[in-house]
């Protein structure tokens, strides 16, 4: 099942990512982030990934995807192998897995993986102390609206309604626990990322930008 988290910059979109992720380890899930958490002392269930091609065998577990639209969006999408839309996508619930990310709006990430949504939440901030999004928030309100798909027969598209009362939350830098630094850099903008063919074997390739800037290695 894919969810996926809507919402403006600073709207608590990871925050709120990081608590559904913790609510399905609590329950015993396995983890595979590509953000850094802090659920326990020894982070047990929890694994990190760094590229798309480490989730192609995974299996049994939730996948933790911030900033969906800088890997899945259509330009990146189209140059992926068939293999992880079916790994992940399509045939997910056949793996047992479950993918949960944010992205700023729907229409960032590609539309093949959009169809796939079954829940959709939106986030939005309601008051926040300071404004500056670059300290940590002394008081930070938000509401969280929770929606699932449907099929619209005039459209012939997925669509998603509201489901239920809209939830609020209370975040603070003086009593929120600290599940993940939100302030980590992504690893994604070190990188240069791309996939390559040759006859029936796909590689994904991700090198380190001043590498290439320098000379040392080059795309292929």
């Amino acid at each position: 099942m894919i969810t996926c988290i809507i919402g403006l910059t600073g709207a608590g979109k990871t925050w709120f990512l990081t608590r559904l992720l913790h609510e399905r380890w609590k329950a015993g899930a396995n983890i595979i982030s590509y953000h850094k958490l802090y659920f326990s002392e020894k982070n047990e269930r929890i694994k990190r990934f760094w590229q798309l091609s480490d989730l192609y065998s995974a299996s049994n577990a939730t996948i933790g995807f911030p900033e969906l639209q800088k890997l899945l969006n259509a330009k990146n999408w189209a140059s992926l192998p068939e293999i992880f839309a079916d790994a992940i996508v399509s045939q997910g619930r056949h793996n047992q897995l479950d993918l949960i990310g944010d992205t700023q709006g729907l229409s960032q990430i590609d539309v093949y993986l959009r169809r796939n949504i079954h829940e959709l939440y939106v986030c939005r901030t309601i008051l926040r102390i300071p404004i500056n999004q670059n300290k940590l928030p002394l008081f930070h309100w938000i509401s969280v609206e929770y929606k699932t798909r449907y099929f619209d027969e005039k459209s012939d598209d997925v669509k998603f309604k509201k489901n239920g009362k809209r939830k609020w939350y209370f975040i603070s830098r003086l009593w929120t626990k600290k599940l993940y630094d939100t302030f980590e850099k992504s690893q994604l903008k070190k990188f240069a990322l791309w996939v390559s063919r040759k006859k029936e074997k796909w590689t994904v390739h991700m090198i380190n930008r001043r590498l290439i800037a320098a000379g040392k290695r080059r795309r292929t």
